[in-house]
Parts: C-alpha cells; sequence; structure tokens
C-alpha cells in the first residue's frame, strides 16, 4: 500500500514545483493532491485518506496551522508538514 498525499499552498508555483519536484513515487506515494486554499483541502481531506499534508503558513482566509488543527480533526492520523 502506498500513502496518499495532500499539498496545500495558494502559490501555484510552489505547489506544482512541489508537486513535479519530488520523485513521489521511489518514496512509496501513491497519489498527490492539492489544493489552492485550505477550503479546497478540507474538501479533499472529507473525500479522501491523506496520509502526510504539506501546507504553507501563511495563506488567505486560514492559516496553514488552523488548516493542520482542522486537518487533524477530520483525520486523526494524518502527519503534518
Amino acid at each position: 500500500m502506498g500513502f496518499y498525499f495532500l499539498i496545500v499552498d495558494d502559490e501555484v508555483q510552489i505547489r506544482r514545483g512541489i508537486e513535479q519536484g519530488i520523485p513521489w513515487k521511489d518514496h512509496g506515494v501513491t497519489r498527490v493532491f492539492t489544493a489552492e486554499d485550505p477550503v479546497e483541502g478540507l474538501a479533499l481531506l472529507r473525500e479522501q485518506k491523506i496520509h502526510i499534508l504539506i501546507t504553507d503558513i501563511r495563506m488567505p482566509g486560514m492559516t496553514g496551522l488552523e488548516f493542520a488543527k482542522k486537518a487533524k480533526e477530520i483525520q486523526e492520523e494524518i502527519r503534518v508538514i
């Protein structure tokens, strides 16, 4: 079984850079999801089992720390970077 990753960042270049710049399959990652804001990220967390979350700290509407807390409420076992 592989891992599912979620990248949440409001800057498209950062999001794409992380998504495309890492050889995910070499690290056992089966799928990488991306979201441009915390609202989209929370919707994905309700639909998919995410193992690891990478989030920006400064985003409009909700900080990455607030988002990480909400993510943990939805999926207790998620790891946050």
